[in-house]
């Protein structure tokens, strides 16, 4: 079970207290691009399409443990769990990413249809990837866990949508809210390195005893040089992943590929 958690009211873009709010027209990190044309309406909805179709495939993945050097191996650990669990937002905790909601106008306000799925304005399904709920339950729920605060690292187009989608969505037999899990939350533009000292700095604890869940390939390879074991899930977080990167935790330094 997992210890006592900051409360998540009043965090702002950044992890940080304030009540997130969009951006001024001058703030390019907050701009949201928006395509007036027909053809690239449907060129955007097609590729969003495509997003949405491999979220649904997401349970196909098969992991293998690999080093971050090509040819390199990493060995199962003894048991050990990480004290921080961070994770990616956008294609790794849920698909579509935000961008690409802005893509024909929609985006929030979010909530869950008569069927449980959560929707944009226009009706568009943010769907959690398949090992979101297990492992959230499982940090939240069994006592080996006590110890392991959980965080995220995202450099989400749109973190105001970022911060609302996880109030919202909910998780596990008792439907918590993912927010109420959360110790910390860097969502803002950067880099990984810079997010994950953040949340060392924050959370207390120090690099090789942190896991990182991540989508894309780069990220993983710049976080993976602090010292931190990095998982990389190119389907979301799925169950296998959540399953190979815990059983092979720690190894710093290295990247589980699956």
């Amino acid at each position: 079970m997992l210890p006592a958690l900051q409360p998540w009211a009043g965090l702002g873009p950044s992890g940080r207290a304030g009540v997130p709010t969009r951006a001024s027209q001058t703030d390019q990190r907050w701009r949201v691009p928006f395509f007036t044309s027909t053809a690239s309406l449907l060129a955007c909805s097609a590729s969003r399409a495509q997003g949405l179709g491999r979220a649904q495939a997401r349970a196909r993945v098969c992991c293998a443990a690999k080093g971050r050097r090509r040819g390199s191996s990493v060995s199962p650990a003894s048991g050990a769990l990480p004290r921080c669990v961070v994770f990616d937002l956008d294609g790794c905790i849920w698909s579509p990413e935000m961008y690409e909601l802005s893509w024909d106008r929609g985006g929030s306000p979010f909530r869950y249809d008569e069927k449980g799925v959560m929707r944009d304005r226009n009706g568009c399904a943010i769907l959690l990837h398949s090992g979101v709920d297990r492992a959230l339950t499982e940090m939240a729920s069994e006592t080996k866990w006590q110890d392991t605060q959980v965080a995220v690292a995202s450099c989400c187009d749109v973190p105001p949508w970022a911060f609302e989608l996880l109030g919202k969505f909910e998780f596990g037999p008792s439907r918590a809210k993912l927010s109420q899990v959360i110790s910390t939350a860097q969502i803002h533009k950067g880099s990984k390195q810079g997010h994950l000292r953040e949340i060392r700095d924050t959370v207390g604890c120090d690099f090789d005893d942190m896991i990182f869940f991540d989508n894309e390939p780069y990220n993983c390879d710049q976080v993976a040089r602090l010292s931190v074991t990095c998982v990389y899930c190119p389907e979301g977080v799925t169950t296998e992943a959540w399953t190979a990167g815990i059983e092979a935790f720690p190894v710093p330094g290295s990247t589980i590929r699956c």
